[in-house]
């Protein structure tokens, strides 16, 4: 019969857990790139904003507004992400994935847009899940 520790199961897939410096440098990463996500949230509501009162109509003030609760809503996951609060890992996660599923959409229509956006979520991606790997108990 084969031994655990040998053969590594209980681990990872027989993956060791991640060094403790990766982890460690995971997290200023993906609190930078939730904090940047954010504030380009907000940018782009902003520009909605003026948008709508410049004449958009109805349409680009909604767009607003729900631009905005969601860069409400990730800068809450950022402040939970540097709090070491798991929910905001759980949602930064979530954003990344609908983050690259709709630039992949929009990649035609707007290249470089969407491409930053790719980017930058799958970055970000990598970072809080190595962040939330990091935290995983010893055996």
């Amino acid at each position: 019969m084969c031994d655990q520790s040998q053969s590594g199961a209980g681990t990872l897939d027989g993956m060791d857990k991640i060094p403790s410096f990766v982890s460690a440098s995971a997290r200023p990463v993906a609190l930078t790139l939730v904090v940047i996500e954010s504030l380009a949230l907000l940018l782009f509501a902003g520009v909605n904003v003026a948008e709508g009162v410049t004449g958009g109509g109805d349409l680009a003030l909604a767009v607003a507004a729900t631009l905005g609760i969601f860069a409400i809503a990730l800068a809450m996951a950022a402040r939970a992400i540097q709090r070491q609060q798991r929910w905001g890992r759980s949602y930064a996660i979530m954003w990344q994935i609908l983050q690259v599923a709709s630039a992949a959409l929009m990649i035609t229509q707007a290249p470089i847009i969407a491409s930053s956006a790719i980017v930058v979520g799958l970055l970000a991606l990598a970072a809080v899940v190595i962040d939330a790997m990091g935290d995983l108990p010893d055996e």
